[in-house]
């Protein structure tokens, strides 16, 4: 699957795979499922990657970011030079970022953005790029439908302060409910 974001963006900013300590933050820490955590275990072997059961799914246990104490980061992330460590196998929801599903208010399943204001690799897309990449994302999304149904922890609950998101308004469609 192409990505939104840009890599070189990315090692400049160097924001993502890190978690704040105090709040809902740690809770985004990337989820994997069975056969995602089989693959990264056998890629990364040791006992630094623990994994913690969370909705019939795997989530990275997160460790001090050494680069600043107020962060923790995911556990597959090289400290030093900000690359992942699983990268060519991450799990789904590394995958689709920007991208996020969640549980609305209502209990639908629905695609939201990130805001694209923490991101500056998204700043510089601009919203005709964002919303050409969102149709083709969209329809990428369609052959992972089974694997989202087999595994609905991958699904995130909504609530207002745990992600900033927001609707692209006139182009991310409701995802089907599950």
């Amino acid at each position: 699957m192409l990505k939104l974001t840009k890599s070189e963006d990315c090692f400049i900013c160097r924001d993502c795979c890190t978690f704040y300590k105090e709040g809902d933050d740690r809770d985004a820490a990337p989820t994997f499922t069975p056969e995602e955590k089989i693959k990264a275990e056998s890629i990364v072997p040791g006992d630094n990657f623990i994994f913690l059961p969370v909705k019939k799914m795997f989530q990275a246990k997160l460790v001090d970011f050494k680069k600043d104490n107020a962060l923790l980061a995911c556990s597959f992330l090289d400290h030093d030079t900000h690359a992942c460590r699983i990268y060519n196998d991450r799990p789904f929801d590394c995958k689709i970022w920007p991208y996020i599903i969640v549980k609305n208010t209502e209990g639908k399943v629905e695609i939201r953005l990130y805001r694209t204001e923490y991101c500056p690799s998204m700043e510089k897309r601009g919203p005709e790029v964002i919303k050409r990449y969102t149709e083709y994302f969209l329809k990428k999304l369609e052959s992972y439908y089974p694997m989202i149904k087999e595994n609905p922890g991958m699904i995130l609950d909504y609530h207002p302060d745990y992600f900033e998101m927001t609707e692209h308004v006139g182009f991310l469609k409701e995802f089907y409910k599950l």
